[in-house]
This record gives structure tokens, C-alpha cells and sequence, in this order.
């Protein structure tokens, strides 16, 4: 008797008295009872090796994709949106958002979106009124069960936050950035506390790439003007082609424009016409400076600028869009170009608008063995 009197009382601990009251008949012997009671028990341990299966496999998924994302980043923008669809996808979610804090900390800014349609660069949020300023303020994660979209601070926002929500607040260095939020479910379940924590550690997770991706864009802005004022001072040297470097920039983004081609390629066009006679710092101001024609020795040596200039622009990664322009610039279509003697269709679009905008330059402009030619007969 005292055994299952002791018995009774562990199992209601488990199970709830409510559960033990429905398991137990009142013509039952105490071992008919054992039975039932452990049965339920084994069930219930069997049920919860299932979420914990379920939830290791969405934990794997997540930590697969992410790794995947990681591994084969361009940037930071992509790499929020494969956080942001991924963790919702997993979470069984409608629609996912990733907001920072702008720099006064007081609105919050949608930086990507999964699940909608949404124009990012009009949707803020003010700290003060929004559901999730106490995410912010208590630097803790929530699971909200349901939502006022009159009162919440999300009007308007009806398809981008539905209820429930599950939170979690992008935390670096104690310092709030912004928030993680994953809303509606696609199946009749709340969230559940451990969902809440995946979520929190993968914000925090979010928070450290965020924050290397904005120091390593800073270094390679910094990389680039240090060798674009290195480029500047080559092109300074000889007083008939000053001013090259940014005239050839000015063309290349001209004929661009003309050839419609997209603000990414004019960019990468641009970028590398500041820096397409880099390596030009590794030929000697003699041979640099010559006022007469060079030998077949300094020929040779003035050939070696292109495949230089790649070698100071190659490490840094950000730039590596701009190693074949720099190194081919100097190629023709008949193939009698350097350093590679492409031919035709080999030599890309970019590099054919540099050389093209790099020629006309050099024939418009007056050198120590002849005259400027006229834009006429530079065209011609």
C-alpha cells in the first residue's frame, strides 16, 4: 500500500492529476493501475523522443543551410535573407522579417523579409510603439500568442505579422541591433519554449556575421582607396597622361550608360578603370618616363603592368571582380594583345569598353613624340 501510495504521488508529478484520476477505476487493483499509469508514461516518453528527433533534424537543417550559406557568401544582404528563410521554413512559419535599429536606435528598419511582399526600404517601425520594443528593452526573446495590429504599432502590416509571433533580439557586445521575428504557423501548434531558444541563438549567431560583414566591408573600402591613391600617384608621375586614370573612368561609365548596361557592371567598370594601370608602380620611372619610343628590353617590361596590377588587387576578396579587367585590359580582338594573346568572344564585354575608353584617351591626349589626334580622327 505504501509503495503505490508513493507511486501514485511521483506519477501524478508526471502526468497531472487529472490524467491520474482518469487512469485510475475504482474496482482497480494496484498492479491494473501500475500498468495504465506506465503505459502512459512509455507514451509520453516515446512522444517526446519524437519532438526531440523533429527538432534535431530542424536544427541540422538549419545549421546545414546556414553553414552552406556561409561558406558561399557574396554578402552580407544575401546571407540575411537565407537566415531569415530558412529559420522560417523551420519554424513552420508564415512570414519571417529581420529588423536593425537605425543609428538614432529609435526605429526599426526592415533589412530582409521572407513569406511576403514587402518594399524594405519604406518599412520602419517606431521603438516606442512597436510589440517588439520589450524585446529590445529586456534583451530576452517572446512568444506572443496574439496580436492588435491597431495598437501594436504594425498597422498597415497586417500580412507581415500575424499572430502568434516568436522573437528575439540581435544582441553584440551587450548592445541591442535589432530583431529576428518569425510569425503565423502553417500548422494549429503555439511555438514552443525550445523553438523560442533556437531562434534566440541563432539571432545572436546573425548579430556576430552582421558585425564582421560591416568590418570587413571597411576594410576593403579602406584596401581600395589606399591603392586607388597609389594608382593616382603612378598616374601623377608623367605630366602628359595626368588625369588618365579618371578620364578613362569617365568614358568606360559613358559608353556603359550608352550600352544600358546595369548599376552593378558600371560599378565593377568604373572601380576598374581607377585601378586598370595599378601595376604600372612595378615598372621603373625610366622606362615609365621615356620621352622616345621603348625597346624590345623596356617593351618587355612595360608588357608586365597588367599581370602586376592583378597581383595587388588579387588578395583582397571584394575586389576579385576586377583582376580580369585589370589583367586584359591591354588585349586585342585578332589575339595580338598581352599578356594572354586572347582572341574574339574570349575577352569579356568590360574589358573590350576599358580598352576601348583606355585607347581613346591615350589618342587624345598630347605625348612627348606627337600631338593630341582630334576626337574625330581618335574615332576614326
Amino acid at each position: 500500500i505504501d509503495v503505490t501510495k508513493a507511486n501514485r504521488e511521483t506519477l501524478q508529478t508526471v502526468l497531472g492529476p487529472d490524467k491520474i484520476k482518469e487512469l485510475i477505476g475504482a474496482d482497480d487493483n494496484e498492479i491494473a493501475i501500475l500498468a495504465r499509469t506506465f503505459s502512459e508514461v512509455t507514451s509520453r516518453l516515446e512522444e517526446n523522443v519524437k519532438n526531440l528527433e523533429a527538432t534535431k533534424k530542424t536544427l541540422h537543417a538549419v545549421l546545414a543551410k546556414v553553414g552552406h550559406g556561409l561558406s558561399s557568401m557574396q554578402n552580407i544582404d544575401s546571407f540575411l535573407d537565407l537566415i531569415i528563410e530558412t529559420v522560417t521554413e523551420a519554424l513552420a512559419g508564415k512570414s519571417g522579417v529581420l529588423m536593425l535599429l537605425d543609428d538614432s536606435k529609435k526605429y526599426l528598419i526592415v533589412k530582409s523579409v521572407c513569406g511576403v511582399k514587402l518594399n524594405t526600404k519604406e518599412a520602419r517601425f517606431a521603438v516606442d510603439e512597436v510589440i517588439f520594443g520589450s524585446v529590445l528593452r529586456t534583451k530576452h526573446p517572446l512568444i506572443i500568442p496574439m496580436i492588435n495590429h491597431d495598437v501594436d504599432g504594425v498597422k498597415g502590416y497586417t500580412h507581415l505579422f500575424d499572430s502568434p509571433i516568436i522573437c528575439a533580439p540581435l544582441i553584440l557586445h551587450d548592445q541591442v541591433m535589432g530583431v529576428l521575428a518569425v510569425s503565423g504557423r502553417r500548422i494549429s501548434v503555439n511555438f514552443q519554449e525550445e523553438e523560442m531558444n533556437l531562434l534566440y541563438n541563432l539571432a545572436l549567431q546573425t548579430a556576430v556575421a552582421i558585425e564582421n560583414a560591416t568590418l570587413n566591408q571597411n576594410a576593403e573600402q579602406t584596401y581600395f582607396e589606399t591603392i586607388s591613391a597609389l594608382a593616382l600617384a603612378v598616374d601623377a608621375k608623367d605630366p602628359y597622361s595626368r588625369g588618365h586614370l579618371d578620364r578613362v573612368a569617365q568614358y568606360s561609365v559613358m559608353i556603359a550608360n550608352q550600352l544600358n548596361l546595369g548599376k552593378e557592371e558600371i560599378k565593377v567598370l568604373r572601380d576598374a578603370a581607377r585601378l586598370h594601370d595599378i601595376g604600372k608602380i612595378g615598372v621603373t620611372d625610366m622606362v615609365l618616363l621615356k620621352p622616345g619610343p621603348l625597346n624590345d628590353e623596356e617593351w618587355e617590361m612595360m608588357k608586365k603592368h597588367p599581370e602586376i596590377g592583378e597581383g595587388i588587387i588579387k588578395p583582397i576578396q571584394s575586389l576579385t571582380n576586377l583582376c580580369d579587367i585589370v589583367r586584359h585590359h591591354h588585349e586585342k580582338l585578332d589575339g595580338s594583345g598581352y599578356p594572354d594573346g586572347l582572341k574574339g568572344d574570349e575577352i569579356h564585354k568590360l574589358v573590350r569598353i576599358l580598352t576601348v575608353a583606355d585607347i581613346y584617351d591615350a589618342l587624345t591626349t598630347d605625348r612627348p613624340y606627337r600631338k593630341a589626334f582630334s576626337p574625330g580622327k581618335a574615332v576614326e
